[in-house]
């Protein structure tokens, strides 16, 4: 009875957060704050076969927010993520894997709005949370945010953990992305606002810091508005593009145009075939052309594998219109992997 009396209290808190009828506390705070004290708690309460890496952005990550609650935020989808590379895989299946905690900074310039129309023109903080668990597939991930959805078992979810999540984040004036593949593992990137200390939300100068450059440049990608995205700012950067929607299609336009293309943008995740395999038939037609890597994940040991392989560097989606002409160009000029 008093089980079941606390999950019932638990539940109508959180019931009461996606409901917006709990009052919040806003104030000037440094995200890293949040990272550290999550970190306590995982290191201390997570499975051992789980292997955690928190990376903290090296000045201050200052966001007007609620401690608790981004604290909230942070600690459920650490949890979700050891969940997914434990509890939720077969008996026989490896238990364990890594789970990575990061924050960085972007610019929300014109070119990522596009994929994310909730955006302003601001700079926000990214909190990434990816882990190598079992994954999602396109159907799940478009319903993890629904009140009462869960992918757990019978009693081991109540499905409020990520529509807590996603409200909580909404009253921050944020947003979440997720890229999630079934069989590789799940990555959240929460979007806060950063704290300027003024109302001012436009930033001028800040989306015309671009590198320009020439050429024919391969997109490889199974995302069209991905393939769009990227076309669209490698033109406003001079270059010319050729979009592949598979790696297939890809090594078919190479077999016949390989002396043309500069580089080959590769999205690392494609179905039929993938970017490691893509690569591999493309160093065959032309072994001198140069290659970067895009995913959705953040550069981790799946990502350093592929670079030992000689592939001019990464770049992770979504990415902006300074963070791709950055390295679209170090990828053209580099001797090798960056």
């Amino acid at each position: 009875m008093e089980s079941a009396g606390k999950r019932a209290t638990d539940l109508i808190k959180q019931l009461l957060s996606i409901a917006r009828k709990q009052e919040m506390l806003f104030e000037p705070m440094d995200l890293n704050t949040t990272i550290d004290n999550v970190m306590r708690i995982c290191v201390n309460s997570l499975d051992k076969s789980i292997e955690l890496d928190f990376r903290f952005f090296p000045e201050k990550a200052m966001a007007n927010a609620n401690a608790n609650q981004t604290e909230q935020v942070l600690l459920n989808l650490c949890v979700n993520s050891a969940h997914a590379m434990t509890t939720m895989r077969k008996p026989d299946d490896h238990q364990g894997g890594s789970l990575t905690v990061s924050l960085d900074k972007i610019f929300a310039d014109r070119n990522f709005r596009i994929t994310h129309p909730e955006a302003k023109e601001i700079s926000y903080w990214v909190m990434n949370v990816q882990d190598t668990g079992i994954g999602m597939d396109t159907k799940t991930v478009a319903k993890i945010f629904d009140p009462f959805f869960t992918t757990k078992e019978k009693d081991k979810g109540t499905g409020l953990g990520l529509s807590m999540v996603y409200n909580i984040v909404q009253q921050h004036g944020g947003f979440i992305d997720v890229y999630s593949e079934v069989g590789i593992g799940s990555a959240f990137n929460v979007y806060i606002p950063e704290f300027t200390g003024t109302h001012v939300e436009k930033m001028p100068g800040r989306a015309a810091e671009i590198l320009k450059g020439e050429g024919l440049v391969l997109v490889v990608d199974d995302e069209d508005m991905i393939r769009q995205t990227a076309r669209e700012i490698l033109e406003m950067c001079g270059y010319s593009v050729i979009l592949a929607s598979n790696g297939m299609e890809a090594v078919d336009i190479l077999r016949d145009r390989h002396h043309d293309i500069t580089l080959v943008l590769l999205d690392m995740l494609m179905p039929k075939m993938s970017g490691k395999e893509t690569y591999l038939e493309i160093k065959k037609i032309d072994p001198n052309l140069k290659v970067l890597f895009s995913s959705g994940f953040k550069q981790d040991e799946r990502v350093e594998e592929v670079l030992q392989l000689g592939v001019q560097g990464f770049v992770q989606k979504p990415y902006t219109l300074q963070v791709l002409s950055k390295a679209i160009q170090q990828a053209i000029y580099s001797n090798g992997a960056v």
